[in-house]
C-alpha cells in the first residue's frame, strides 16, 4: 500500500463535512477516512450535526460531532438561527483542532470549507479543501467567496481537468490538483452476471439537478418492442411527490417503481440491462464511476464539468447525450439495447475504470498532495 510508517510525514489527518448522508462526497470521504485509518493513520471525522451514519468508518475513526446541524429545522427557524449556529460551529470546531492538532485537514463543500478555512487560518494548520460540484452553478455571492476562501486554502483539489480549468479562471486559484474520486473493493462485484434483468436503474437524490423526471418521460416514449422493460430509480429527497405523480400520470406504475435509497444499489442490481445519469450537472458522478465499474452498460448526460467525458468514451465503453435532450436520451436507450454485439464489447471495456480508480491508488495520491502541502507549510510556500 506504500507509506510505510518509518517514511511517513504524515501522521495525524482530520476531515471536515457536513454530515454522513447519503451522497457522492460523503462516500468518498469516509472510503478515504477508513482506508487512512487501515494505514494506521490517526484519522478524524468531523461533521456539523449529531447523528447521520450512513456510510460505515473503520472503527479506529475517531467521529467527532459538532452538534450543530439544521437538517431537523424548518426554514424560518434555520433563517433565524443560522447566525447563531455558524458561530457554535466555528468555536467546537476550533477547539477540537486546538485540542487534536493535526497535520493537514481536509474538507468537503461549501459551509465546513468556509468554517474549516477560518479555524485553520486561526491555529495555524494547513488545509485542503475540495469542491465536489460543478463550480458555476452557485450563485454570484457565494461565489464571490469562494473565490476569497479558496484562493487563500494551503491546497485544492478537484475532480476533473475542466473543473481544474474553471476554478483557475473563476476563483484566481493556482493550487489545484487533480484526485478522481475513489472506488472501493467493497462498492464492485466481479464475478460475471449471468443473466441480465430488463430494467434500466439509476441512483440519485430526487432533487431538480438529478433531472429524474426527464427519464421517466424518456422511458415512456420507448418503442412497443421494449415494453417488458422497467425502470427503477433509487433515492430520495423532496421531488418524490412530483415523480410519482408524473409516473401516474404517464400510466406507468407496473413498470417504474421509486423504492427510496438502498445502500450499494449499484452493487446488489449490477444485473440490470443498463444504468442511466440523466443529471443537468454534476461535479464527480461517483455513481456512474461505480455502474461502469461493475460492468454495467451506462449512458450519462454530457455535463459540463467535463467528468462524464473523461470516463466515457462513446459507443466504446459506454454513451453520452445531451443536458435535457429528451429525445436523444430516447434514441441513445434504443442505441444501447439493440446492439448486442457492441452491448457486449461495452460490457468488458467499462469495468477498466475501476483499475484507474481503485481506492488504493486514490488514497496514495492523496496522501502524497497532503506531504507536499505539509512541507511547503511549513518552509511558508505558496503551494
Amino acid at each position: 500500500m506504500g507509506n510505510k510508517l518509518e517514511d511517513r510525514k504524515v501522521h495525524k489527518v482530520m476531515f471536515l463535512i457536513p454530515d454522513n448522508v447519503a451522497g457522492g462526497a460523503e462516500r468518498v470521504m469516509t472510503s478515504l477516512c477508513s482506508e487512512f485509518s487501515r494505514r494506521n493513520i490517526d484519522t478524524y471525522f468531523m461533521t456539523f450535526d449529531s447523528e447521520s451514519n450512513f456510510y460505515p468508518l473503520d472503527e479506529k475513526v475517531k467521529v467527532l460531532r459538532l452538534n450543530a446541524g439544521t437538517k431537523k429545522m424548518g426554514k424560518l427557524e434555520k433563517y433565524l438561527k443560522i447566525p447563531f449556529i455558524e458561530l457554535k460551529r466555528k468555536k467546537r470546531m476550533k477547539q477540537f483542532m486546538k485540542e487534536i492538532r493535526p497535520d493537514v485537514v481536509i474538507s468537503f463543500m461549501f459551509m465546513t470549507n468556509l468554517i474549516g478555512w477560518k479555524c485553520c487560518r486561526e491555529l495555524g494548520i494547513p488545509i485542503i479543501l475540495s469542491e465536489r460540484n460543478d463550480p458555476l452553478r452557485y450563485g454570484k455571492k457565494k461565489r464571490k467567496i469562494m473565490k476569497y476562501v479558496y484562493s487563500r486554502a494551503d491546497g485544492f483539489v478537484c475532480q476533473s481537468d475542466v473543473v481544474k480549468q474553471i476554478c483557475e479562471e473563476n476563483y484566481g486559484l493556482d493550487n489545484i490538483v487533480v484526485i478522481y474520486n475513489p472506488i472501493g473493493d467493497d462498492q464492485v462485484e466481479t464475478a460475471p452476471v449471468v443473466e441480465r434483468k430488463k430494467n434500466i436503474i439509476t441512483v440519485g437524490r430526487m432533487i431538480p439537478q438529478k433531472n429524474q423526471a426527464m427519464l421517466i418521460r424518456a422511458f415512456s416514449k420507448l418503442p412497443e418492442e421494449y415494453s417488458d422493460y422497467t425502470l427503477t430509480i433509487y433515492g430520495e429527497g423532496p421531488l418524490r411527490n412530483e415523480l410519482e405523480k408524473l409516473v401516474s400520470e404517464l400510466d406507468l406504475e407496473s413498470r417504474v417503481s421509486l423504492p427510496g435509497v438502498e445502500k450499494n444499489a449499484i452493487k446488489n442490481h449490477r444485473d440490470a440491462a443498463l444504468f442511466v445519469l440523466p443529471s443537468d450537472f454534476e461535479g464527480y458522478p461517483n455513481v456512474l464511476a461505480e455502474a461502469m465499474s461493475n460492468g454495467l452498460v451506462s449512458i450519462s448526460s454530457d455535463f459540463p464539468s467535463g467528468t462524464a467525458q473523461m470516463m466515457i468514451e462513446e459507443a466504446k465503453n459506454g454513451y453520452l447525450f445531451s443536458v435535457g435532450n429528451e429525445e436523444e436520451l430516447v434514441q441513445t436507450i434504443i442505441k444501447a439495447l439493440s446492439d448486442e454485439k457492441n452491448y457486449q464489447e461495452i460490457q468488458k471495456e467499462c469495468v477498466k475504470l475501476f483499475d484507474q480508480t481503485r481506492l488504493s491508488k486514490i488514497a496514495d495520491r492523496w496522501l502524497a498532495y497532503i506531504e507536499r502541502v505539509k512541507e511547503e507549510f511549513a518552509r511558508g510556500d505558496d503551494i
